[in-house]
């Protein structure tokens, strides 16, 4: 445990720990994910923090030390200052949609609307979303539309959030909210969000800005995160059945899934847990067909017979900085109905139905609390579907 002793603004590196950084130093520092518990056990007023983390080096230089909160967090505004702006960073990993949620944001007195605004954009920049803070005390939940289409899955990885705190509505100016980014499935654990205790079992990791912040002139710039895409397309050919689909005709499609390293270091996947899997739904209308191909390094661990359902689990073994790992498979489908939609591959609700688990890069362990939560556990990708329009 590191301590600052309350009373007498000294910090336990030198220095005064009112407005200025207090440095608490490890050497030799355990590779793996850290936690930051910060307490005030006998305090009654609010108290803003600032948090970063670095190698000796704050700013852009040597190694990048990424901070996030797991699930939500307080931001706020203090006195003399209109409007506090923050821009941070959620890995959105899972899902068709998302729950932009805040509580307690105020009505603004000052310019006659809400306490506070979000904006959240996605991580190729295609999808965007904002809504305005919640009331008094209460929670607000903005669901966000879909971000993924029937044939692509694609927009996973670090999005950025804007946030902006107003006044509230009384004479004292200051303003405090508490924000977290969800997964907006119903059929997942739990509501969004589900209480007060952390960590919501819905939530996203939200990441602050990398070093490059505390550059001159530094902006705050999103840290570089590992993704999923996935795909379906028709494979097209000689018997490879009408596209759209016709009720009682097979049709073949091919099934894509990528994962993406763009950081700066390997990771690695390894059984028996660190493995990736696809689902090839039950039901009688979508048929495992076969692998068609994998990038050089992926070991295919199991899959289903032919014309058959269940996973496919396979192993992206080790992943080069900035390159990926691949594996396309193929199904058929034959629609019962006019009109019919029909999911190819696994539902987002259901955690096991296409999921990856890897460790997060430099090849970082668990630590010993939470146990749960700091390997990277992407699930749940949105269902890729085939719609059968009206004859």
């Amino acid at each position: 445990m590191l301590t600052a002793s309350p009373g007498n603004n000294t910090c336990p590196s030198g220095g005064a720990l009112d407005n200025a950084w207090c440095s608490f130093v490890r050497t030799p520092a355990t590779a793996g994910h850290w936690q930051l518990a910060i307490a005030c056990p006998t305090g009654n007023d609010s108290n803003a923090v600032g948090i970063r983390a670095h190698d000796g080096t704050p700013g852009s230089g040597g190694t990048e030390l990424n901070v996030y909160y797991d699930s939500y967090a307080a931001y706020g505004r203090n006195r003399n200052n209109p409007v506090r702006p923050y821009t941070h960073f959620p890995w959105v990993t899972r899902g068709c949609a998302a729950a932009s949620n805040d509580f307690d944001a105020d009505d603004d007195g000052v310019l006659g609307g809400p306490g506070a605004d979000f904006s959240l954009i996605s991580r190729t920049g295609s999808f965007s979303f904002s809504h305005t803070g919640s009331l008094d005390d209460v929670w607000a939940n903005a669901t966000l539309a879909s971000f993924t289409g029937r044939d692509a899955a694609a927009d996973y990885g670090i999005w950025q959030l804007g946030l902006s705190v107003r006044q509230r509505q009384n004479s004292d100016d200051r303003n405090y909210l508490v924000y977290s980014m969800t997964d907006a499935d119903p059929t997942l654990p739990g509501p969004a969000p589900a209480s007060f205790a952390q960590p919501d079992a819905n939530a996203y990791r939200v990441y602050l800005s990398t070093d490059a912040i505390d550059d001159a002139g530094g902006v705050p710039t999103a840290p570089v995160k590992p993704y999923v895409e996935q795909f379906v397309s028709f494979v097209g050919g000689s018997g490879a059945g009408p596209n759209p689909p016709v009720a009682g005709q097979a049709s073949g499609f091919a099934v894509t899934i990528t994962v993406r390293n763009p950081t700066s270091r390997p990771i690695s996947f390894s059984a028996p847990s660190h493995l990736v899997r696809s689902l090839v739904p039950s039901g009688g209308l979508v048929a495992f067909q076969g692998v068609a191909g994998t990038t050089p390094g992926v070991t295919v661990v199991a899959q289903p017979a032919i014309g058959g359902t269940g996973f496919i689990t396979w192993n992206p073994g080790t992943i080069a900085a900035g390159g990926f790992a691949s594996i396309v498979y193929g199904v058929s489908v034959t629609p019962a109905l006019t009109p019919q939609t029909i999911s190819v591959t696994g539902t987002a609700g259901a955690l096991f139905q296409g999921s990856k688990r890897a460790r997060s890069p430099p090849g970082s362990t668990k630590p010993a609390t939470p146990p749960s939560r700091a390997p990277a556990t992407p699930s749940g990708r949105c269902a890729r579907s085939r719609p059968r329009p009206r004859s």
